[in-house]
């Protein structure tokens, strides 16, 4: 890795950002680090496009300086740099998103953690964080176990970032995805309902497969880890640890009472299922595992591996019987023929293979691809086999003649794992587009795409009467949701950017929403109809809210405005100026006179809305305010900002009566329970918290997100609470207040 790269780190930044950047190069100078920055580098006569490229290409880190500045007209030069190192397959490299102002994150950044360097206070801080960060990166050894008394209802709003694998279960009616968003989904094939959402990984999940008896799955992933899975509870059974590196594939014994999986560690682990136990070590291949495979009789294993071969083991003695030759690139994927005496391979070098796996000779060599073949799987029959390429298609092949029988299109991204159905009339495969697509076989017809949210959800609601919510998210949709089923009812589609503020309106037939298209929509939400757009904001809309007569409504944005609307005609009646920072959040009185605003200029603002005058600045958070709420009876209100505090506020008088502590990151959301008694925090630190608001005691923490969670919602009767992540699981929980406040399982 070292002789690769050239340098350590590249700094890309705007052009109007220099005097901020040019310090903290030097600094990472100093302090060892080879730095590519365009001023020590760069001369009159090169070519800038070209001298560009090539640092990107020789170096191991990129440090993408986000601001206001870099998400401007200079955005686009920026964000291509940024795609090779956010390239799943780029694992050498890093990517380091470090923010240097109060600009909100595009939505194709907002999962990636970066580093604060907005605060000259936390700068040193900051700084060893980055320092750290730059060098050749390390990760955990791996989660413990998933804490056994954690259940609440899960509703899946899809996979948020690339999915890598796909099998299907041996009854043919359910299948399973792992993705790049940390997460296992169960689909209903039939339906494409996901219908359960297993979480526990700690980094991207890059391989599933089902136990024979369908009862059981496992999972492996980027933390050197694999994982048993209860299908029926969702629950992990076990954590397969020992691997050195990156888990690229798993595979049961035909018995079910073992387990296989290959990794970056060049090394092959039998495992006794049961116990958790390795029972072997197979060494030999001098590249990465990317493939494993057992043979039908349980006895023999195939593997594949970036050294370009393909080994066949005896699992008894763990002995390498065959080494297959003939691919000139990484091999990728493996399989056995159902009678055990073929095997295919797809590699790198765009082809897919065809062995004698006693001879070792290559029969045939399957082409048509153009891309790498990243995926490859037999038919029932033996006849016929399936490849997935990073050419966006799945192909049909004859094994007898190699012939391709039929071109499988739709995909819009490079294709990641293919499988057959039991029957063999289907075919499942899965891509880089965030969805999986369910295939005739016989017509090449796609019956079926496995989607919901395919950006990062930012924001949630219940409906007034409980039975439904609102999500909104940056795939340009928000969702209207059944609460009991879990069940999407319908998609409000018409923004143009991503939609991070929805709100019910108090008699729950109307929507709003905010997008960074700059507009407010009002939506039917029986028929899913946009009944008007409101126009007036001049950049992204951050928050929106309804009056409690349903006839007004308040929306903030970017820009440091806040618009007062007239919802039946779609008027602006007043716009609100005093805010020195982007309003991310807003919310009206109870009386529907006054509001409250959170900006980016870490102040809270009192508005009185007939007037349009401030009454008064609440002033105590050191950064970002993110949320803000009244309290029922209208006297006192929450925020959550990004210095990690809730606090308690006196609207009359503006004074911080309480500072609640706790969270270990920014505080997303903030909500009251509705007897006013209780709070609720959503934080980055993948929490959500329980807050007794009388003497500011900590009553609970829900744990069991995957990822930072972006919402809060209390549900009208105060018995369930509703949270949403980034990585587009939204989880339902049962508070039993009158039990001393114990949270019980379940709906």
């Amino acid at each position: 890795m070292v002789a690769r790269f050239q340098f350590d780190v590249f700094l890309s930044y705007s052009a109007k950002d220099r005097a901020v950047v040019r310090p903290l190069a030097e600094r990472l100078r100093a302090d060892g680090l080879k730095v590519w920055f365009d001023e020590w580098l760069l001369k009159p006569e090169d070519n800038i496009p070209a001298k560009i490229e090539e640092g990107l290409e020789q170096s191991r880190v990129l440090v993408l300086c986000m601001s206001a500045n870099a998400f401007g007209s200079e955005w686009a030069r920026l964000e291509a740099g940024t795609f090779r190192f956010r390239d799943p397959l780029n694992k050498e490299r890093r990517f380091i998103p470090l923010r240097l102002d109060d600009a909100p994150i595009p939505g194709s950044l907002a999962q990636f953690p970066y580093i604060d360097w907005r605060l000259s206070a936390d700068r040193e801080q900051a700084y060893a964080k980055l320092r750290e960060a730059c060098m050749p990166p390390t990760r955990p050894a791996g989660l413990t176990e998933a804490q056994a008394r954690f259940q609440a209802a899960v509703l899946s709003l899809g996979h948020t970032e690339s999915v890598r694998s796909v099998a299907w279960s041996p009854d043919g009616r359910q299948a399973l995805t792992g993705a790049e968003d940390k997460t296992v989904r169960l689909w209903d094939v039939e339906s494409g309902q996901c219908l359960r959402v297993l979480e526990g990984h700690s980094d991207r999940v890059f391989c599933v497969a089902w136990s024979p008896d369908g009862r059981r799955a496992l999972s492996g992933a980027w933390d050197k880890t694999a994982r048993v899975w209860d299908m029926e509870t969702g629950l992990c059974l076990r954590v397969l640890e020992g691997h050195k590196h990156i888990i690229e594939s798993v595979a049961w014994s035909p018995d079910g009472r073992r387990a296989l999986s290959g990794s970056r560690d060049q090394t092959v682990r039998v495992w006794d299922v049961e116990s958790g136990q390795c029972l072997r070590v197979l060494k030999g291949h001098i590249g990465w595992v990317s493939s494993v495979a057992w043979s039908p009789d349980g006895r023999r294993a195939l593997s594949g591996a970036k050294d370009q071969t393909v080994r066949v083991w005896d699992l008894d003695s763990g002995k390498c019987l065959r080494v297959l030759k003939g691919h000139t690139n990484w091999v990728l994927a493996v399989a056995w023929s159902p009678d055990g005496r073929r095997a295919l391979s797809g590699a790198m070098d765009k082809t897919a293979r065809l062995w004698d796996v006693e001879s070792g000779q290559c029969l045939r060599v399957l082409k048509g691809h153009t891309g790498r073949v990243s995926s490859v799987a037999w038919g029932a029959d033996g006849r016929h086999a399936l490849s997935g390429g990073g050419d966006k298609t799945v192909r049909l092949w004859d094994v007898e003649s190699g012939q391709c029988l039929r071109v499988f299109e739709g995909h819009t991204h490079g294709v990641s794992s293919v499988a057959w159905s039991p029957d063999g009339r289907r075919a499942l495969s899965v891509a880089k587009d965030q969805t999986a697509r369910v295939w005739d076989v016989e017509t090449g017809l796609c019956l079926r795409v496995l989607e919901d949210h395919t950006g990062s959800v930012s924001n949630v609601a219940w409906s007034p009467d409980g039975r439904r919510a609102l999500s909104g998210a940056w795939d340009k949709t928000a969702r209207v949701w059944d609460m009991e089923t879990g069940l999407c009812l319908r998609v409000l589609e018409g923004h143009t950017d991503g939609a991070p503020s929805v709100a019910w309106s108090p008699d729950g037939r109307r929507a709003l929403s905010g997008a960074d298209d700059n507009t407010v929509r009002v939506w039917d939400v029986e028929s899913g109809q946009c009944l008007r757009v409101l126009k007036g904001h001049t950049n992204w809309v951050l928050s929106v809210a309804w009056s409690p007569d349903g006839r007004r409504a308040l929306s903030g944005a970017w820009g440091r405005t806040m618009r007062l609307w007239d919802v039946e005609s779609g008027q602006c009646l007043l716009v609100l100026k005093d805010h020195t920072g982007g309003v991310f959040c807003v919310a009206w009185s109870p009386d529907g006179r006054r509001a409250l605003s959170g900006a980016g200029d870490n102040t809270v603002r009192l508005w009185d809305l007939e007037s349009g005058q401030c009454l008064c600045v609440f002033e105590g958070h050191t950064k970002s305010v993110r949320s803000v709420a009244w309290s029922p009876d209208g006297r006192q209100a929450l925020t959550g900002a990004e210095d990690k505090t809730v606090r308690l506020w006196d609207v009359e008088s503006g004074q911080c009566l309480r500072v609640l502590k706790g969270h270990t990151g920014w505080v997303s959301s903030v909500t009251w329970s509705p007897d006013g008694r209780r709070a609720l925090s959503g934080g980055n630190d993948k929490t959500v918290r329980v807050w007794d608001v009388e003497s500011g005691q900590c009553l609970h923490v829900l744990e069991g997100h995957n990822d930072g969670v972006s919402s809060v919602a209390w549900s009208p009767d105060g018995r369930r609470v509703f949270s949403a992540a980034w990585n587009g699981v939204m989880r339902v929980w049962l508070l039993d207040l009158d039990a001393r406040d114990a949270i019980r399982a379940g709906h």
